[in-house]
């Protein structure tokens, strides 16, 4: 579970693009039909003297919805503009948000919704026959890498067709246009996997567990070169109670999502 120092929103609702002048009908207190008047009218937000924009996790963009007077823009965008961190945790319908800097770890459930266009992007990247896509089951998280606004989407791949007693296999997608393009591939990936507030080369660092083999479990710290993230053995090793600071993902017990029937499997 995210530890409650951040500052903790409930989701009251997903945010939707609506055309310029757009009615929308309400109901009052009272039961009496209320209209109230919808615009986006070319609102434009300015950060410290800079127009932005704002972009969804398809990387379509977002305008602010101005409704009786009131604008409304999106959470995550503005957050991120100000130098904050979102969390978005579906399992528990909660949106967090915390100072970047603000130390500590934000732990992220994986997303446990179908996702039918990312099935079929990891089939292409996994050579699998059906039978043993099946028996696949594959957790994700979306997280913006590269702080271009838009999400990339992290894989763990867990099965025995795709897992060792050293980990199990991890994908890196980057989504372009409603589709995901293949970044690279991983091995011996160990949920959760941490993505560090620290950068290398404009790209988050990923922090992961390395074991098995009868070697002792340690973290090691990849980091982007410019082109790919390296392998986990390849990873920089972490010094003992060194602190981290960022967001974990897939924090799931898989085991016990096993014994629950719990969990995403390829089709």
């Amino acid at each position: 579970m995210i530890k409650p120092d951040g500052i903790k929103g409930m989701l009251a609702g997903a945010a939707i693009t609506i055309g310029l002048a757009a009615v929308v009908g309400t109901v009052s207190a009272g039961d009496v039909p209320k209209e109230d008047r919808v615009s986006n009218n070319n609102v434009k937000v300015n950060v410290s003297g800079e127009i932005v924009e704002f972009k969804d996790e398809r990387g379509n963009k977002v305008n602010p919805v101005l409704i009786d007077g009131t604008t409304y823009i999106p959470l995550r965008g503005i957050a991120e503009q100000l130098g904050h961190a979102v969390a978005w945790d579906k399992s528990e319908n909660i949106i967090y948000v915390k100072e970047s800097d603000s130390g500590g770890m934000t732990h992220l459930k994986s997303e446990m919704v179908q996702n039918q266009e990312l099935e079929e992007s990891i089939k292409k990247v996994i050579d699998l026959a059906s039978n043993e896509l099946k028996e696949t089951r594959y957790y994700y998280n979306y997280i913006d890498l590269d702080g271009d606004g838009q999400n990339e989407v992290f894989v763990q791949l867990v099965g025995m067709f795709v897992s060792g007693t050293g980990g199990d296999t991890g994908l890196l997608f980057r989504q372009r246009n409603g589709h995901y393009e293949h970044i690279q591939s991983f091995k011996l990936v160990r949920n959760p996997i941490i993505v560090s507030s620290e950068r290398s080369n404009g790209w988050r660092d990923l922090i992961m567990e390395m074991s098995g083999g009868g070697a002792e479990a340690t973290q090691v710290k990849l980091r982007f070169d410019g082109k790919n993230y390296p392998n986990v053995t390849d990873g920089l090793k972490m010094a003992d109670g060194e602190k981290v600071n960022g967001t974990a993902m897939i924090w799931n017990d898989l085991a016990e999502d096993v014994e629950l029937g719990k969990g995403l499997y390829l089709k």
